[in-house]
């Protein structure tokens, strides 16, 4: 077999799958070609050769045969024939400084191998006793196309998740990746783009049975809506435990430090909070309509100022907010409404301070 020489090197297993958290190949001189990470999004990152000397005989453990089989999937993907090491190490570079995503679309795709892993999952978290299960699902990967995603959303489907949720990939302002899409060497989805892949998500998930209750939200039935999840768009109370961590207790809110020593040294001083803030009764109010209006049941018209209740009918006008359940007094979105939901907030918020 071509991917014979291919040795693949077993580093923390994940305890649901058994397979391991990190895939390291090497060519027949022991020299690394690429460290693939497995995770939410997977990226290639290319090692210093001599940096390390991968252990080139532990392939005895759970899921040996399907590394193999992936190890083969992404040679025949590269189109490659003689001498696979060296010319494998070649081109990933070359490929990577064109679209380092290029493995992640060509092989994640493979949804036999992928849902296979998945499928293992969920059955240990049945057998566990679970009662609820929930998959997430994030649309918008740099040069995902509308197919992949439906390839992506049916699999899901099919795996009979209790409640699945889907959201569109945020960029956050300090990752490498927002400093790649600054420098134009990652393309990032148009609105139009992402507005198809959210209606494409609504239509299949309603066609499987699942209901949307919050915009990036389905479940199948309301027992089996994130009851964790509604306290924060009704503006309940939580406390956040660890770096990074939100809060929102009485109308305070809080953040803690995100770097873990920082925060670690600042709770050891006794107050691993960045940064808090005190909401006026403004802000609650506006909070009020910005997470009221994500929900199904809506927003009741009675939590709006008299000129919040006078911009709905522009907004029904629109075909932003349902017309009929307007006339019963709530702030329901539209599907159009849920994709242009911060406009909605935009023109009741305003209005109420007008």
């Amino acid at each position: 077999r071509r991917s014979a020489a291919m040795i693949v090197h077993m580093a923390q297993h994940d305890v649901l799958t058994g397979l391991p958290n990190r895939l390291l190949f090497a060519d027949r001189r022991d020299h690394g070609l690429a460290q693939v990470r497995r995770g939410g999004m997977m990226a290639v990152h290319y090692l210093d050769l001599d940096a390390f000397k991968p252990v080139n005989d532990n392939l005895g453990h759970q899921g040996g045969d399907e590394l193999l089989a992936l190890a083969d999937q992404l040679l025949r993907e590269l189109g490659i024939k003689n001498d696979p090491q060296l010319e494998l190490a070649m081109r990933l570079e070359e490929l990577a400084r064109k679209d380092p995503y290029f493995v992640e679309r060509n092989l994640y795709p493979n949804v036999d191998f992928y849902s296979g892993i998945v499928q293992r999952a969920i059955g240990n978290i049945r057998a566990a006793g679970f009662p609820t299960l929930n998959l997430d699902l994030i649309y918008g990967t740099p040069g995902e196309s509308l197919e992949q995603w439906r390839t992506s959303l049916e699999t899901a489907v099919g795996l009979a998740p209790d409640h699945l949720s889907a959201y569109a990939l945020t960029v956050e302002d300090g990752t490498k990746m927002a400093a790649r899409v600054r420098r134009g060497e990652l393309p990032m989805p148009t609105g139009d783009d992402e507005a198809d892949k959210y209606e494409l998500a609504d239509e299949l998930l309603a066609a499987a049975g699942y209901g949307w209750y919050e915009i990036s939200n389905w479940a199948r039935t309301p027992a089996d809506r994130c009851r964790h999840n509604i306290a924060y768009w009704r503006s309940h109370d939580w406390w956040g435990v660890g770096p990074g961590a939100h809060s929102h207790v009485d109308g305070e809110r809080w953040w803690n430090l995100k770097h873990p020593a920082t925060w670690a040294k600042a709770l050891a001083e006794g107050d691993p909070a960045a940064e808090r803030e005190a909401l006026t009764p403004e802000q609650r109010a506006d909070e009020e309509v910005l997470l009221g209006v994500r929900l199904r049941e809506g927003l009741p018209t009675d939590r709006l100022t008299p000129q919040g209740r006078r911009a709905v009918a522009g907004l029904v006008a629109d075909g932003l907010v349902d017309g009929r359940e307007a006339l019963r007094g709530s702030v329901v979105l539209t599907r159009r409404g849920r994709l242009l939901a911060d406009t909605v907030v935009h023109h009741l918020v305003r209005s109420a301070g007008a």
